[in-house]
């Protein structure tokens, strides 16, 4: 089993390469990771209220839409 002393040293470094898009040079960071987590969160939801007969395909998830999305399928039965 390694340990701590048995790793080599790790040496860090960044370099900066600014945007040549935006006027600032700003660039986007980490926006990658929250399509998957919306997806995930959706699908959850749409598992939830599956027994009711309700899916959701609309973004963003508040209450109020989900309430209307519930309402409208209870109506239709």
């Amino acid at each position: 089993m390694p340990r701590a002393p048995d790793v080599p040293s790790i040496r860090v470094g960044s370099r900066e390469t600014p945007s040549p898009f935006t006027s600032l040079g700003t660039k986007g960071a980490g926006e990658s990771g929250v399509g998957g987590t919306l997806a995930s969160v959706a699908n959850a939801v749409n598992d939830a209220l599956a027994p009711l007969g309700v899916r959701v395909h609309d973004l963003p998830l508040s209450p109020p839409r989900l309430l209307k999305a519930m309402r409208m399928e209870a109506s239709t039965r």
